[in-house]
């Protein structure tokens, strides 16, 4: 009996997830449609395409979404370990949609992984956010690695026009320079105590303003959750190390 109810359950949750996905396909032709993409003039493109260009295109698209979020789950493990890989996996990949459909400068697939891991393994938002934005000022740092290591390999082996190589060496500056400011920010306990007592100050002032004081008490938790995760991020130097080398390969 119980040998039945678990086949009837799999068999149940496998056509759920067939059903799912096919309408997740038909939701996003019809958004395509909207949006007046040429759909037949998609699968000529990709059809001219180099089977082997396409398939190691997608080998290395699937294995960098991959490391992406092990990166993140290295860091939402320091402050929890309710959650799986799985659940960090879906998450990116959720993200990354949403930003797709809503290109809002990434804050999309932000909010969206944040609500999802929240919900599917109980983490405050407190905890989480702060893992997101040094998963971001990590990714940041790879970013600006290869964009200066790309110039150097072009400037030593190929050609490169100089006011190519110009802007690329300015445009790694400029996103170093962000994300070291990031850092600085992130774990300077004076600077980030200012913030965050600032913005309490504030969001209590608007609350009392519109006669809502009584999530003010929950405002002030995720806040000293997020102060807290901080600090615990800031000891835990091997998981974020191994998150930065994650982002690296």
């Amino acid at each position: 009996m119980k040998t039945d109810t678990i086949e009837s359950y799999l068999k149940r949750k496998k056509k759920t997830t067939i059903l799912l996905l096919l309408l997740g396909l038909v939701i996003y032709m019809l958004f395509l449609l909207v949006i007046q993409v040429d759909v037949i003039e998609v699968f000529r493109i990709i059809h001219r395409v180099d089977s082997k260009a396409l398939i190691l295109a997608l080998v290395f698209d699937t294995l960098f979404i991959i490391f992406y979020a092990l990166a993140w789950f290295s860091l939402v493990r320091i402050v929890s370990n309710n959650i799986r890989i799985k659940d960090a996996l879906l998450a990116v990949i959720m993200g990354w949609l949403g930003d797709m459909i809503v290109p809002a400068a990434f804050m999309t697939g932000e909010v969206i992984r944040l609500y999802y891991v929240n919900k599917k393994c109980n983490i405050e938002y407190g905890r989480l956010v702060p893992t997101v934005i040094l998963h971001r000022l990590l990714s940041a740092m790879a970013f600006v690695f290869y964009i200066v290591l790309g110039a150097v390999l072009i400037a030593r082996y190929g050609a490169i026009p100089t006011d190519v190589y110009g802007q690329t060496l300015a445009v790694a500056v400029i996103c170093g320079i962000f994300a070291l400011i990031g850092f600085i920010v992130l774990f300077n306990e004076r600077i980030m105590s200012f913030l965050l007592d600032r913005t309490s100050n504030t969001i209590k002032k608007f609350l009392a303003k519109f006669k809502l004081e009584h999530y003010i008490a929950s405002v002030e938790g995720g806040l000293n959750s997020f102060k807290y995760t901080i600090h615990l991020l800031y000891k835990k130097r091997l998981p974020i190390t191994l998150g930065f080398i994650l982002l690296l390969i």
